[in-house]
Order: C-alpha cells, then structure tokens, then sequence
C-alpha cells in the first residue's frame, strides 16, 4: 500500500473529494492533484455492492472523458465523463465492490 502512495501524487498531496455513494456501506473519494485524478471506493460491510452510484457537483478535474485504469483491484471499468465544473452524476465504474473490498482507480483523460 505504501508503494502505491509513493507511485501517485494524489493520493500523497492531492485535494480530497468525499463523493456521493447512495449506499451507506460504501465510501468513496476522488483525489486530485496535478496532472493526476484517484478514486477510491471501500466497501465497509461484508456483503458485496452493486446498488450505488458515485456523484459529485463539482471538482478540479477538467471536463471530458476520462479512461479508468486499476491501481488496486481488478474487473472491467466504464469510462467516466465529467461536466464543466467538473463533476458527474450516477456515475458506476463496476457492477459490483466486493465485501470488505477497496478499489484505487487512476482516471486518465482521453
């Protein structure tokens, strides 16, 4: 886990966004720094989720479409497009967080 810090600025010095999750058993936040844009999703129950989506009004991400990549965990992801102001609505990377399951993913945009 160390190591993953030290490989990526914003999870050492970027801004932190606590996102909207519609699911009281999953936190989730955004860091953002220069040049790179984190989330983080962490199940805190022992049962898998895949009722939530992620939501935030605005952010200091550019707007556009935005790849996602693992940095920790595995599955396919969607892409994330992000507004003007640089948020998003009802965003769901994943069908699914496993229990008890953490997931850093790096957004690069296309």
């Amino acid at each position: 886990m160390i190591h993953t810090r030290n490989d990526h600025a914003a999870l050492r010095v970027g801004d932190v966004n606590v996102l909207t999750t519609l699911s009281s058993g999953l936190y989730s936040i955004l860091r953002i720094s220069k040049g790179e844009a984190v989330l983080v999703l962490v199940n805190l129950t022992n049962t898998p989720i895949s009722q939530y989506s992620l939501t935030i009004s605005k952010s200091a991400m550019a707007a556009g479409t935005y790849s996602v990549l693992p940095i920790l965990g595995s599955g396919t992801f969607s892409d994330l497009t992000t507004s003007a102001a640089g948020g998003f609505s009802k965003y769901i990377p994943t069908a699914e967080v496993p229990a008890y399951g953490t997931l850093i993913l790096q957004l690069q945009l296309k």
